[in-house]
């Protein structure tokens, strides 16, 4: 019987709700009414380089466990996944519910349910394979680095970890933006030192790490679309200096002139894809 049963689904669902309907959920909801309206964002070109490009070293009868729903199709398009035992949890009760529905759409029965990222209930050397995500608006910087943690207690010695990271670039391009309309802000770049901080975290857990990276162009229409992106994030920069300064509508006709004299203004997306192998000895156990 699968670890994620309906018992422990349900158990999981009361403890984690608080969490999710605060903070997480808000904040994913907001993003993925703004991946909706504006449907051209959809990851399309990054799912066809990720198919395109990455060779993931999985084979027959792997126990493979997947954190987070994203990356979903490639479980849905490109592997046999009855060659596999997968597993998918997520934190977001959301998002379990539509990737089990989508799963469903498709005909694919593979295992998925509700779970925290830093307290998996699996015993230790489980999964051959763990597939991860750093999400760095959703997590604290200190429980992405005990998720990684976590997710490297449960995979076998001779184990694979992949470990995607957005970048944050998006966010990071806007805030040029902001820059530009007022060289008086002082900018807080909140993702940098994070990002440091679980390179750092990856070698101090993996002897082989291999990197590679992705980009692409995002296109920013109209100042609609700019102010949904700005509030998907719920960003702190943007709140401080435009809305508590009451300069929105400073901000806007500067951002209007620019769709007039520049056309749509390019934000970079940008990713990391970590293939990492050898679990140091010191920390294999925990």
């Amino acid at each position: 019987m699968s670890l994620l049963s309906q018992k422990h689904f349900n158990r999981s669902a009361k403890r984690n709700v608080s969490m999710m309907e605060n903070h997480e959920l808000k904040i994913l909801n907001m993003f993925i009414k703004y991946m909706a309206y504006y449907s051209d964002t959809e990851l399309t070109a990054f799912t066809d380089w990720i198919e395109n490009n990455t060779k993931f070293e999985l084979y027959q009868d792997l126990k493979v466990l997947h954190i987070g729903t994203y990356l979903k199709e490639v479980w849905t398009h490109q592997l046999q996944v009855e060659r596999f035992e997968i597993e998918i949890i997520d934190q977001s009760l959301l998002n379990v519910n539509v990737t089990k529905k989508k799963l469903m759409d498709t005909g694919i029965n593979i295992s998925i349910g509700q779970m925290e990222y830093t307290n998996l209930i699996y015993e230790s050397y489980t999964f051959d394979r763990v597939f991860s995500k750093i999400a760095f608006q959703l997590q604290s910087a200190e429980q992405q680095i005990e998720s990684l943690n976590e997710a490297s207690r449960v995979l076998k010695p001779t184990g694979i970890h992949y470990i995607l990271v957005n970048e944050q670039s998006l966010i990071s391009s806007l805030y040029q933006l902001m820059n530009e309309f007022s060289n008086e802000f002082n900018i807080i770049y909140p993702y940098q030192k994070h990002q440091i901080d679980i390179d750092q975290q990856l070698k101090m857990l993996y002897e082989q790490i291999d990197v590679t990276e992705y980009e692409a162009n995002h296109l920013i229409r109209d100042v609609k679309q700019c102010m949904s992106l700005f509030l998907s994030y719920e960003d702190e920069n943007y709140i401080n200096y435009i809305v508590k300064r009451h300069l929105g509508k400073q901000f806007n006709e500067f951002l209007e002139m620019k769709f007039k004299t520049q056309g749509p203004i390019i934000l970079k997306r940008k990713f990391r894809l970590f293939k990492c192998k050898n679990k140091k000895n010191q920390l294999k156990q925990f």
